[in-house]
């Protein structure tokens, strides 16, 4: 798929091994790990501990912000079969599942550790 799964939405749905997804992901972190680390290394404990908090947090606004919306449905995303990106749902739940800027606080988690 030439390292388009995470990417493009017809490539991860309908590809032969979905599990090699993370592969694509892992370019855009690749290339950026160099000057994100030296901004890092350089940050003071309390900034680090501060930014641990806040990405922590940022996964359960998924939950909370449709749960407050008054119109939406928790199970918003229940209506996704794998392999379809026929409709607005199939390409936001393989947006969230896939692409690699809904991973990035886990990137940038990883090394605040």
């Amino acid at each position: 798929s030439w390292l388009l799964q995470a990417w493009a939405p017809n490539a991860v749905e309908r590809c032969l091994q979905t599990q090699c997804w993370f592969l694509s992901a892992m370019i855009l972190y690749w290339l950026l790990f160099g000057r994100t680390y030296s901004l890092v290394r350089r940050a003071p404990l309390p900034l680090c501990l501060a930014l641990l908090a806040t990405l922590s947090l940022l996964p359960w606004l998924f939950l909370v912000v449709p749960a407050l919306h008054p119109v939406a449905e928790a199970d918003w995303y229940a209506a996704h079969r794998f392999g379809s990106v026929d409709s607005a749902v199939d390409l936001t739940v393989t947006f969230l599942k896939f692409h690699p800027l809904c991973y990035a606080h886990v990137f940038l988690f990883g090394m605040l550790l």
